[in-house]
């Protein structure tokens, strides 16, 4: 069964009975990213038996950005029973064997693509008359994340300038430094100073992305604090390569204050 069959075929193959199928308001990565789908269906074995399997990509790590956008929604599968969530797998996307029983509801959620652009430099009636108009975004997203107001349907022109400027100054900005002992097998590790963890609300383990406006952002895995001679400030350690990564540019370890980079980094 995939995401995109006609219902009444879906309904003549499986013992389910497909309730909605729809676009996933607010999955599209800020900036211009494809909204995913989503389907709610409840299950109908009729007497016998029935068990549902799913093997889908995209439930831990999100889809990547570019050029200042953001990532969009994972995929998301679930089985509400008794209006509550039933633990039908303990990997994202990954089910096998789970047995339904009757009024079980299946909900499958599509990820939405990567973002391209930054989400505040959009056209404001393009999010108003297309994305909020056509059911991609809802308008608390129009305003929290594109900065769009909108009034009656259409955008506010006062109203957005004022608060893309607001979001514009929430955003957090750091200087990024080379730092040594960073080039682990197991993945790209990054150092954060105190200001840059507690603004993220992150720990050790955590995952942060640097939003990158000329390319592909950077993820990194929270290894902890940044070196005391890396200075005080919002500033993160990465490893010369992927500095390059960033910026294009050759850093050597130790080049606390010469490196040009200043980018926005989120908690992922």
């Amino acid at each position: 069964m995939t995401t995109l069959q006609p219902i009444e075929a879906v309904e003549q193959l499986y013992p389910v009975r497909i309730e909605r199928t729809a676009l996933r308001e607010d999955s599209g990565g800020p900036g211009a990213g494809a909204a995913g789908s989503v389907s709610r269906a409840s299950a109908d074995p009729g007497g016998g038996l029935a068990a549902v399997g799913a093997r889908r990509e995209g439930g831990a790590a999100a889809a990547s950005a570019s050029a200042g956008g953001a990532a969009g929604a994972t995929n998301r599968f679930w089985v509400r029973r008794n209006g509550q969530r039933a633990q039908s797998s303990p990997l994202p996307g990954k089910v096998s064997g789970f047995p339904l029983e009757l009024g079980d509801v299946l909900l499958m959620e599509s990820s939405g693509g990567g973002g391209f652009g930054d989400p505040l430099e959009r056209d404001p009636e393009r999010v108003g008359s297309r994305r909020w108009r056509e059911g991609y975004v809802t308008s608390a997203a129009a305003e929290a994340i594109y900065g769009v107001v909108l009034r009656e349907g259409a955008p506010d022109a006062a109203a957005t300038a004022a608060r893309r400027a607001s979001l514009r100054a929430t955003r957090l900005r750091v200087r990024v430094i080379a730092g040594a002992g960073l080039d682990a097998q197991s993945g790209r590790e990054v150092r954060l100073s105190p200001e840059v963890a507690t603004r993220l609300g992150v720990a050790p383990g955590a995952v942060v992305e640097f939003v990158n406006p000329r390319g592909a952002p950077l993820r990194a895995w929270v290894v902890g604090p940044v070196a005391s001679a890396a200075g005080g400030g919002a500033v993160a350690e990465l490893a010369p390569i992927a500095l390059r990564m960033l910026a294009g540019t050759d850093v050597s370890c130790g080049g606390n204050s010469r490196h040009p980079y200043r980018g926005v980094v989120t908690a992922h």
